[in-house]
């Protein structure tokens, strides 16, 4: 699990590795993002909530260049009150710097194993 209390630290850290672009495919979700938005979204995140953390305890699939994971993103909001948002988060990197990012829901999970593979073989080839 990951927690963002020091968020300083790890949005520094999020810019040396950071993907361009990050894609939200979620029914509900921000689209496509540029570094610089993604970055963002993930302060605006932190200034609307409490103890945000994050956890991966699911590992759909997974090779040299990456994974699809379950992702759990909670916390408290300012009021106090607990928040949960599951998702499938697919990661694929180059070396140690993340290249792309993709999250979707959880009942398109498939899908983003899907793209993980077609993603992975475009970079193999």
């Amino acid at each position: 699990m990951f927690e963002l209390d020091a968020l300083d630290h790890a949005l520094a850290r999020f810019e040396e590795l950071r993907p361009d672009p990050f894609d939200d495919h979620r029914t509900l979700g921000m689209g496509v993002l540029d570094r610089e938005g993604w970055v963002a979204s993930i302060r605006a995140q932190d200034d609307l909530t409490r103890d945000l953390a994050v956890e991966d305890f699911r590992t759909l699939a997974w090779n040299r260049c990456g994974r699809v994971t379950v992702r759990r993103v909670f916390g408290r909001n300012l009021e106090g009150g607990p928040f949960e948002n599951v998702f499938a988060n697919m990661m694929l990197c180059e070396g140690d710097r993340l290249r792309r990012v993709e999250v979707f829901d959880l009942d398109d999970a498939e899908r983003a194993v899907t793209r993980f593979r077609e993603l992975g073989a475009t970079r193999t080839a």
